[in-house]
């Protein structure tokens, strides 16, 4: 759909408050709005979000694991696991990055 049409039309769709958070969450992955996801899906328009969208949750569970780790104490071993988890978050975070570049800069 071209930017310049306006949307004169609504749906109401029915849905819990977790469906509508992950509708949120899938359409944040996706780098748009609610309404452009939606229509996306539901025009068969395709999206690729699954990656991103896998990347995005595991990286805020390693956040939250990180956290709860912290909490619990001192040594190497917690050390060493800490410094795994940090790795992996960074490889998600470059690799989130690497895939909005490429939504941007045209495919040589």
């Amino acid at each position: 759909m071209p930017k310049t049409t306006k949307r004169t039309e609504t749906i109401e769709v029915q849905c819990t408050p977790e469906q509508k958070a992950q509708i949120r969450q899938y359409a944040v992955g996706a780098g748009t709005s609610m309404s452009t996801y939606l229509l996306d899906c539901g025009l068969k328009r395709r999206r690729q979000v699954e990656g991103p969208l896998i990347n995005l949750s595991l990286f805020q569970q390693l956040a939250e694991l990180t956290e709860a780790l912290k909490s619990k104490g001192q040594g190497h071993q917690l050390e060493d696991v800490l410094e795994l988890i940090w790795e992996v978050r960074r490889e998600i975070a470059l690799r989130r990055l690497g895939d909005a570049i490429e939504k941007v800069l045209p495919k040589s």
